[in-house]
């Protein structure tokens, strides 16, 4: 591309040019950055959570910034300072379209609320809202590499490396700014208008323009800011117009696992998160249910713990037992702050009476903090492990640590959706695997069928019963104060009754012997409507010989759910396939996950084919423009791979990516940065010198150094050290691509044109790890063998 001086666009001149060409290709960066993040963070909610829409939406996005970066190399007027600020004005104004676009989308494409949408509805919405400010942005790029070659200080074959050093720069900063700042501060219109305004007032004074548009741009966007506010919150009061002639919206707000709702009806308040609903106040009939289906299967509970779900009225019925102590945990103190706004008074003095503590932290973290036989029953009461960040609560490692603050003959006990008698094939793939990992922490295991059914696990299978009668006198006796054989002291709404309404000797003999031999049995066989079933003898306290709970399982046939090989969220995967229409791809995912880890690791090895064939080439221009194009891609898919498994590690261990990935971005952008840095600085000397042995510490980095740190991260005992060790691989993750992206431009001969095709190289990298990793390898194999994998 021959660099000329458009008609309009005045390149700077003179000891401070430097600073303002820096200062706009760094704004080009942090824009994206922040408009990344704000779309991303918009669409997660959409989708309620689903980390595998992270892969999806990243996939599209590099798709459309490598389409931008490539049209954007090949355009010459006007000149690239217009073109800049062009391309960073239309993106701005784009993503602030698009956040209203998906808010109201659900009507448009069909989807109720509550309703999952459609994998071609999931990719149609991500492609439309975030698709054409990522081309935008990608345009972006050519443009501040052609100013920064325009320059004598930043000119030559270095002008690619700057210009990608000045962006990564932007990004890092953005994603710290958005994390401690704009996202306590600023709605998501405000964070785009701003960084969009600034961005284009950057490359208008970069490219000395001084005409009517440069000194339009800021006005444009200071007016925009201003109606920011209002237009957040029409938009968000037409996210749910599918209640709006029952509902009306009380509240809403941001917290670190998602958005929050809460809409109103008669009283009742209906508290929404990332798009589902969390719980209802009041939910009296299901609290009553769970808590005395737990209660009585404890001879003495004293000292119980609770993790998520009491503020629906779960910790009023635990308190009508004698217990001494009640610690209640809620998973997200910011919704938990606001339920107990809209809780009766009486009740909400009750979780802060003697009796009862409530404790605004994570969950997990709590249980690892707590001290060993602290507790006599632990009761998880959290939604299904949809996600990541809810999966964690269903780990092996998990159990482990709650077995830990078990006192002897302690009780932990949960819940997982499910029917009271058939179990379909998707479900009973992450029910089972939920079973055998309680087993694997505690040795006798109930479940009370029934929909959402209840696991009980303890070391002590001496008190734990699901015969009906027995529990029956249990309760009465627990209440022996009656009123018209109504015990006076508990709800009204629940009476022994129910105990033989959820305990079928045939749905209880059913669901436990399925469960336990899962995957060797098949789907449960659905039973016959009123024929008379007698109890069994273990049931009626009879021998336990022909308890489905006393049948044998190999630890070989266990399929375990870890916080590194997430089987249970494969499984809801699979269950989300089904539920969508889409077989074909639940049968591939099936496919790849009976596949041996050894067959999955053949990829990784094509990381080393484009150096091979770097070293090959010699001095053929072509075979070594092919070789370098190669490596470039080879990298970015690796990094892609590497940078969503933190990302997906992360959310195991904190459960809070909705709030953390900015500034895990941010961390990511300074490794991307510093190996720009570091890279560059051999540039003037021999051009591309270090191509090859980059390529090489690329490959050992990826596939041997950061599978053992996200195993050690694991094993961490300090928080502060988990997340030190978090950042450390975010950051190790973006140096591969910021070493390699100048060492291959130089490679080129550094012109803006180069720049333009490796840049959409490194992109077109980045969509194939997504797509590989996101929903294939990740859910498959697991996170430690997927970075194995590249």
């Amino acid at each position: 591309m021959v660099m000329t001086e458009p008609a309009g666009d005045r390149q700077l001149e003179g000891r401070n040019a430097g600073v303002f060409l820096a200062f706009a290709a760094a704004a080009a960066g942090f824009e994206a950055q922040i408009v990344q993040i704000v779309l991303l963070r918009e669409l997660l909610t959409f989708f309620s959570g689903l980390e595998i829409v992270i892969g999806m939406v990243l996939g599209i996005w590099m798709a459309f910034t490598a389409a931008g970066a490539f049209a954007g190399g090949r355009i010459s007027r006007p000149g690239p300072g217009a073109r800049l600020a062009i391309c960073l004005t239309a993106a701005g104004l784009w993503a602030a379209a698009a956040l209203a676009a998906i808010r109201v989308s659900r009507g448009i494409l069909g989807v109720e609320s509550g309703e999952e949408p459609s994998l071609a509805a999931s990719a149609l919405l991500a492609s439309l809202a975030a698709g054409p400010a990522a081309a935008l942005l990608g345009a972006a790029f050519p443009a501040a590499a052609e100013l920064l070659a325009g320059s004598g200080r930043h000119g030559g074959p270095a002008a690619a490396g700057k210009a990608f050093l000045y962006e990564a720069a932007g990004g890092a900063l953005a994603g710290v700014g958005f994390t401690f700042a704009a996202a306590h501060v600023l709605n998501p219109f405000q964070s785009v208008f701003l960084a969009a305004g600034v961005a284009a007032a950057a490359a208008c004074a970069a490219a000395g323009m001084r005409s009517w548009p440069a000194a339009a741009l800021p006005a444009l966007f200071t007016v925009l800011f201003a109606l920011a506010g209002p237009a957040d919150r029409i938009t968000e009061k037409a996210r749910w117009r599918d209640f709006n002639d029952r509902y009306a919206i009380a509240e809403t707000a941001d917290s670190k696992y998602g958005r929050i709702a809460v809409l109103e009806y008669r009283g009742e308040h209906s508290f929404f998160e990332s798009g589902h609903l969390a719980f209802s106040l009041p939910d009296l009939e299901a609290s009553a249910e769970l808590a005395n289906m737990v209660m009585v299967q404890h001879r003495r509970p004293e000292n119980v713990l609770v993790v998520g779900g009491a503020l629906a009225g779960l910790a009023r019925e635990i308190l009508k037992y004698p217990v001494k102590s009640l610690e209640v945990v809620e998973l997200d103190s910011k919704l938990a702050e606001i339920a107990l706004k809209y809780m009766p008074p009486d009740e909400r003095a009750l979780l802060s009476s003697g009796r009862a503590r409530m404790h605004h932290e994570d969950g997990r973290l709590f249980v690892k903090r707590s001290e060993p036989a602290s507790y006599d029953i632990v009761l998880l009461c959290l939604p299904d492990p949809s996600t990541a960040s809810l999966n964690r609560f269903y780990t092996a490692e998990f159990y482990g640590e709650v077995r830990r603050v078990l006192r002897p003959g302690g009780l932990c006990a949960f819940t997982l959706s499910s029917a009271e008698n058939y179990i379909g094939s998707e479900l009973l793939r992450r029910n089972g695997s939920a079973y055998h990992t309680f087993m694997s922490a505690f040795p006798h295991i109930r479940v009370i069928p029934g929909d959402p059914a209840v696991f009980l696990g303890s070391d002590d299978s001496s008190y734990l019963s699901l015969d009906p009668d027995e529990l029956a006198i249990r309760f009465l006796a627990a209440f022996p104060d009656r009123e018209n054989d109504v015990p006076a002291g508990a709800a009204r709404w629940f009476t022994p009754h129910h105990y033989h309404l959820r305990m079928d000797s045939a749905d209880v003999l059913e669901v436990n012997r399925t469960l336990r031999a899962w995957p060797a049995g098949g789907p449960g066989r659905e039973s016959e409507a009123g024929q008379s079933r007698p109890l069994p003898a273990f049931l009626a306290g009879g021998a336990e010989n022909g308890a489905p709970w006393d049948e044998e399982v190999s630890a070989a046939a266990r399929d375990l759910n870890s916080d590194l090989k997430p089987s249970a969220s494969l499984a809801t995967l699979l269950i989300w396939c089904r539920k969508t229409g889409m077989p074909s791809i639940s049968g591939l995912l099936e496919s790849l996950s009976s596949l041996h880890p050894a067959l999955l690791a053949l990829p990784g090895l094509l990381l080393f084919v484009p150096g091979a064939g770097l070293i090959a080439a010699g001095k053929r221009r072509a075979a070594r423009r092919f070789s370098v194009s190669a490596s470039v891609f080879a990298v970015g898919l690796a990094q892609m791979v590497v940078e969503l498994s933190v990302l997906y590690a992360f959310q195991s261990y904190y459960g809070y990516v909705y709030s953390g990935m900015g500034l895990l971005f941010a961390v990511f952008m300074g490794g991307l940065a510093a190996g720009a840095y570091a890279s560059g600085t051999r540039l003037p000397e021999k051009p591309g010198a270090a191509f090859i042995p980059v390529l090489l510490a690329c490959c050992i980095l990826v596939s041997v150094c950061l599978p053992w740190a996200l195993e050690a991260a694991g094993a961490a005992g300090s928080p502060a050290l988990v997340f030190a060790v978090f950042a450390a691989l975010a950051f190790l993750s973006g140096m591969p691509v910021g070493l390699m992206f100048p060492q291959a431009a130089a490679a080129e001969g550094g012109g803006a044109g180069s720049a333009s095709a490796l840049y959409a190289c490194d992109l077109a990298g980045g969509i194939a790890g997504s797509l590989a990793a996101a929903p294939l390898l990740i859910p498959c194999a697991g996170l430690s063998a997927t970075l194995r994998v590249f």
